[in-house]
């Protein structure tokens, strides 16, 4: 997978396909989809695939090129593009030379005007003078380090202390405990709470390392929630495309794992891999 592709449709979610929930799955070095008992659906023949949301299409990477497949596996924008972006107005594929655009059906259409897409969750705040001496007055003291962030312009904290780290509020309510090794702050479209969109936080069970003056975690990484101390993945995988909003989680929790080199789909409630080599 090049992670140089720019994912537009990452995270899975449930959808129908003759009854059948679709899921990525690598066969050597290619991949097609099965379903959840391992029969394959739609042949493995590309050297990417991502995840289908409900029924959106996916984005599948062949020769070096991006298209979109539909949820019955019509390939509904050619592979033959750079990459591929979704917004309101339907789709833009863009090559090395020239843009394309789609409606919400496929069909060519001229370039839309722009159209301005609120986040219900604010993580794009910009600081000011005030904001500088706010966050001053909001910092909690007494521990060995802390690293802000912002979500809805109220401050929380990865903190550290004693050499674990855990989560506070402006107010030092402690919202993770102080049980890891490693957190970051991941903002997740996808995950919602009863305030919309769902902030999570990366955990993890290891050391810090150096690599040329570089510090490094190795170790297992696991994902909760940040509000509601709900824990979607314990920190012992391996997993891939971190910190960013590619986690491959649904109700189910499937999430992609690299072992032995390679990347795999694997259901964690099941214990189900989707591969063959």
């Amino acid at each position: 997978m090049k992670k140089s592709i720019i994912i537009i449709i990452i995270l899975l979610n449930s959808f129908n396909l003759f009854a059948q929930k679709l899921i990525p799955y690598r066969k050597g070095n290619l991949w097609g989809y099965s379903d959840v008992n391992k029969a394959i659906i739609i042949k493995p023949e590309y050297e990417y695939v991502t995840y289908f949301i409900e029924n959106e299409p996916d984005l599948v990477l062949k020769n070096k090129r991006v298209g979109l497949m539909a949820v019955h596996g019509k390939i509904v924008i050619p592979i033959e593009y750079r990459f591929i972006e979704k917004n309101n107005n339907g789709y833009k594929a863009s090559t090395e030379t020239k843009e394309v655009y789609f409606d919400n059906n496929f069909n060519r259409i001229n370039k839309p005007q722009a159209e301005n897409v609120e986040s219900p969750v604010d993580i794009n705040y910009n600081y000011s003078k005030s904001d500088e001496l706010l966050r001053e007055s909001v910092r909690p003291t007494g521990y060995d380090d802390l690293n802000e962030f912002i979500v809805n312009k109220k401050y929380y904290f990865v903190a550290v202390k004693g050499g674990v780290y855990g989560v506070i509020d402006e107010n030092n309510n402690v919202l993770i405990p102080f049980v890891y090794d490693y957190l970051h702050f991941v903002f997740n479209i996808h995950i919602k709470d009863n305030n919309g969109n769902n902030p999570i936080i990366l955990t993890g069970k290891g050391k810090f390392v150096f690599d040329k003056d570089k510090k490094m975690f190795e170790g297992k990484l696991g994902l909760r929630s940040l509000f509601n101390s709900k824990i979607y993945l314990e920190p012992k995988y391996d997993l891939v495309h971190l910190p960013n909003t590619s986690q491959f989680i649904d109700n189910e929790q499937f999430v992609c794992v690299m072992k032995d080199g390679k990347e795999r789909i694997w259901n964690i409630k099941t214990g189900i891999e989707y591969y063959e080599d």
